[in-house]
């Protein structure tokens, strides 16, 4: 991504303005595999060539995103226009521009990687980013095991001593701004709070690639793991130990029908049921707080309901999941330096509860996040970059 300027690039990509809102998993379409027959159901049509040429001439120089992917890769790679009203809900043809090969150093134009590939890919690419001397922004989740885990610490911790780089992971829930009105009525008490959530995930056939482990990572790895990063930053604490019991008598480590227990290290409880077995008539996603003797209800982040509160009983907008707020604040760090999105540290410790929550499931027991502390690699065991796309 270059802050600065939608300047050519010496990668192999490919320039496609695309709603943030809409940013797909692949080519193909979003997880659940809609593709461009639901979109064209949805009303949606082709852009004509010359509104193409109005796209590229309305959208000014600091309001691009370089997406950068490896050549020959399953994925599209894509320039996101940011907060482009004009092209929401439409697609353009993409066309291939730069040189066939990977990121370097010298392309000081870009300061940030964006990467919104296919889960297995997210560790080898932040990794070359990374060796590249580049911010990262993926999209969760930030890898799929312990050994692609500890390559990224190594990496991170390496890069941020000389070039004080930052890695950010896409939790958009938490900047939402039904989540942070209710962050406010929290207020800074380090009294422990109640939350309960539910993520009415649907159903996904088992044969889509979220499912299988060693390229999706499994759901509660790969979707889960939001509602896991919002009750960090609402319970203002990390993340101590987690169980998770899933639905049937032999639940298989990709489940996708279970309830986490998530205990905190300042006390509080949450629970998260991820189904996938429900009605997609029901919200999709549902937040309930207690604390102090007073409750919060959100609603598919559309309408929140506080009871107990002097001065708030209601919130409602459209529906709005904070990927807006997250990307002004992504571009106002990048261009003005400072804090990133979500600490380092959260962002590890969400990893390795979801991590944990699959070995829970395997050994029918709460698992201590402490038991999962990263160590370091030997040179033996480590896996450079290269070794992984190879």
């Amino acid at each position: 991504i270059d802050a600065r300027g939608a300047r050519r690039t010496r990668v192999d990509s490919t320039l496609v303005p695309l709603d943030p809102f809409r940013l797909r998993q692949d080519g193909r379409g979003d997880e659940q595999g809609r593709g461009d027959k639901a979109h064209r159901r949805a009303g949606e049509q082709p852009v004509k060539a010359d509104h193409r040429q109005q796209c590229r001439g309305e959208h000014r120089a600091d309001q691009a995103f370089h997406v950068i992917g490896e050549p020959g890769e399953r994925q599209r790679p894509r320039i996101v226009p940011l907060f482009g009203q004009h092209v929401r809900d439409r697609r353009l043809e993409g066309r291939r521009e730069g040189r066939r090969g990977g990121l370097e150093k010298e392309d000081e134009e870009v300061d940030l990687v964006m990467i919104t590939t296919r889960h297995d890919l997210h560790a080898p690419m932040i990794l070359k980013a990374l060796e590249a001397g580049k911010h990262v922004f993926v999209e969760k989740p930030l890898a799929l095991n312990h050994l692609q885990l500890q390559e990224i610490v190594n990496a991170y911790s390496s890069q941020k001593s000389f070039n004080n780089l930052t890695v950010s992971v896409g939790f958009n829930r938490r900047f939402s701004p039904h989540i942070k009105r209710i962050k406010d009525l929290l207020g800074n008490s380090s009294d422990p709070i109640n939350i309960t959530a539910t993520m009415n995930a649907g159903y996904i056939p088992p044969n889509v690639w979220i499912h299988d482990l060693n390229t999706g990572g499994g759901r509660i790895i790969g979707e889960a793991c939001h509602f896991l990063d919002l009750m960090v930053y609402l319970t203002g604490s990390k993340i101590e130990s987690v169980c998770m019991n899933a639905l049937g008598k032999n639940p298989e480590e990709n489940t996708d029908n279970a309830s986490i227990l998530v205990r905190f290290e300042n006390g509080s409880n949450g629970v998260i049921n991820y189904f996938s077995n429900g009605n997609k008539a029901y919200s999709k996603e549902r937040l309930e707080i207690y604390s102090q003797g007073r409750t919060l209800i959100m609603d598919n982040f559309r309408k929140t309901e506080g009871f107990g509160f002097k001065g708030f009983s209601k919130l409602k907008t459209r529906q709005d999941k904070g990927h807006k707020n997250q990307f002004e604040k992504l571009v106002r760090s990048l261009k003005e330096g400072g804090q990133p999105l979500i600490s380092f540290d959260e962002i590890l410790n969400v990893t390795l509860a979801s991590f944990a929550a699959i070995e829970s499931i395997k050994s029918k027991n709460w698992v201590n996040i402490g038991a999962f502390q990263l160590l370091e690699v030997s040179n033996k065991e480590y896996m450079s970059a290269e070794s992984y796309s190879s």
